[in-house]
């Protein structure tokens, strides 16, 4: 059973619930839920975060769909923020993650909500299709910033702190704490991630090598998709972007690219768009593309032009 905390809002348009799930692990997970207020929900999502990243980041979008009449659910990964009960970090791995943590928030919103969700997957969140196809029933997906990592993505000496990263930092960070602090990422993680990243960030071919029919998995995926890239996002450069997106060979999927100049912004980095500014000016082509999944299963509740607020 779920427990369920409410929490205040900034907005005066959605209510944020706290909850605690269980993964088939029995690993406690938390989640946070941000429902529309004095109107119909029109749509479900479901974020799903990248590498330490915590579910706070999602908070700016997740309360600005609410207002919009979008229902959204974010968690933390297990070893991740608020998800860190006991043995939560002697268990966690990139591959636990996808096959365990994300598809216990996609069964939470199926069960609770009588729905297939919309994914907002952030980095190393649209990896995790290609990890497990339980992610795939869904009703279409958002990537953001998401890519496949190969060292030959990065150039001169962008390349070179990237080898230096995954061969020397991530594996020396393994061998003096857990978990690892958090000025090595920015977030404490799980000495379990920070090797599967290392290995697959040394690896010739990303995840591949290491995770059986990962490709085939991409390549099963049916729903809508569409992927954004930003000109200076350092950890997801436009290539690998690309190169990931690639995979998706089973189904219609777009590739926005947002260049210099086309935000009210100087940068937009590897998280910009989950930020007011310059996110906002994106945001309603994500709820216009989730109102799109959603299809007729909320058509009779959908009011609203799908302006920003």
């Amino acid at each position: 059973m779920a427990h369920v905390e409410i929490q205040p809002s900034v907005s005066e348009r959605s209510c944020a619930r706290s909850i605690t799930i269980s993964a088939r692990d029995a690993q406690p997970l938390a989640l946070t839920c941000f429902e529309p207020i004095h109107r119909p929900v029109r749509a479900n999502v479901l974020f799903l975060p990248g590498i330490g990243v915590p579910r706070r980041v999602f908070r700016p979008l997740g309360e600005w769909l609410a207002g919009r009449g979008i229902r959204s659910v974010s968690l933390d990964y297990r070893g991740v923020g608020d998800s860190l009960a006991a043995r939560a970090r002697a268990s966690a791995s990139l591959s636990v993650w996808a096959t365990r943590d994300a598809p216990a928030a996609l069964a939470y919103v199926r069960d609770q909500f009588d729905d297939d969700p919309v994914l907002i997957a952030h980095s190393f969140g649209g990896q995790a299709l290609g990890l497990s196809s339980e992610l795939h029933r869904v009703r279409g997906a958002i990537l953001v910033g998401s890519q496949l990592a190969h060292v030959h993505h990065w150039h001169g000496l962008n390349r070179l702190r990237v080898e230096l990263f995954w061969r020397i930092l991530l594996p020396l960070s393994t061998r003096v704490s857990d978990p690892i602090p958090k000025w090595v990422v920015g977030e404490r993680l799980p000495v379990g991630v920070v090797r599967e990243w290392a290995r697959w960030g040394t690896s010739g071919d990303w995840l591949f090598p290491h995770v059986p029919d990962a490709r085939q998995r991409f390549a099963a995926f049916r729903a809508p998709l569409v992927a954004y890239g930003a000109w200076d996002d350092p950890i997801a450069p436009p290539s690998s972007v690309a190169a990931l997106l690639a995979c998706f060979t089973g189904t219609r999927a777009e590739r926005i690219v947002i260049e210099r100049g086309d935000l009210p912004a100087a940068s937009v980095g590897h998280f910009g768009l989950f930020r007011p500014v310059p996110g906002s000016s994106v945001w309603p082509e994500f709820e216009r593309f989730v109102l799109e999944c959603a299809g007729d299963r909320f058509a009779e509740r959908s009011t609203g032009n799908g302006n920003a607020r």
